[in-house]
């Protein structure tokens, strides 16, 4: 049960057949309730989500994103609106979840959906820009960039940005693409006093 209730997503993506799109889509809208939920949420930390707390609250689409089912997450979208703060331990929103994960298609269609803020933060002021460029998705970081909203100046709780992101996990290709784009600084120091060359 705890694997099944772990990795359903996972299966699911590889081939999403009308019986299981209708059963993915019936767990997830009422997901707040569901047992999977609380595997999950136990085992995050495991998955690279870092390690959130029993109060963490997941919603249905940022699991879907989290996945990378964007047939569920357009479904659950266009039934149950796009919110922009989840009410979770890190407030990671479906795009930030999406980007962490490299799931392009799910990106590209939250990036155009309206509502949707390319650069919205969480709790600690990392934005998907931040996760792209951290995580190496150059893909990614490129559709994110598209949108006029993005600020690749902005600084977040840990006095980071995502050129540091990307200079710190040594993605080369993912810091050329943001040294060629305006509103970002070299001449940048964390809350610890490190620059980018350190």
């Amino acid at each position: 049960m705890q694997y099944s209730s772990l990795y359903w997503g996972v299966h699911a993506n590889r081939d999403l057949w009308d019986c299981v799109r209708s059963l993915a889509l019936q767990l997830l809208q009422e997901f707040h309730s569901h047992i999977s939920r609380c595997f999950i949420i136990d085992h995050l930390g495991t998955l690279d989500l870092r390690d959130y707390s029993h109060g963490f609250e997941l919603s249905g689409v940022q699991c879907a994103s989290f996945f990378g089912l964007i047939e569920i997450v357009a479904a659950l979208i266009e039934n149950q609106g796009y919110r922009s703060k989840w009410g979770c331990y890190l407030d990671d929103s479906p795009l930030v979840l999406a980007t962490r994960n490299g799931h392009e298609e799910v990106v590209k269609r939250l990036v155009g959906w309206e509502g949707v803020d390319p650069d919205e933060p969480n709790n600690y002021g990392q934005t998907p820009p931040s996760y792209g460029a951290g995580y190496g998705r150059k893909a990614l970081v490129d559709i994110l960039l598209e949108r006029a909203e993005v600020n690749l100046g902005r600084i977040d709780k840990l006095g980071r940005m995502p050129l540091s992101y990307a200079v710190g996990n040594g993605n080369e290709e993912v810091v050329m693409i943001l040294l060629g784009r305006a509103g970002v600084s070299r001449d940048w120091t964390d809350n610890k006093g490190r620059t980018l060359l350190s």
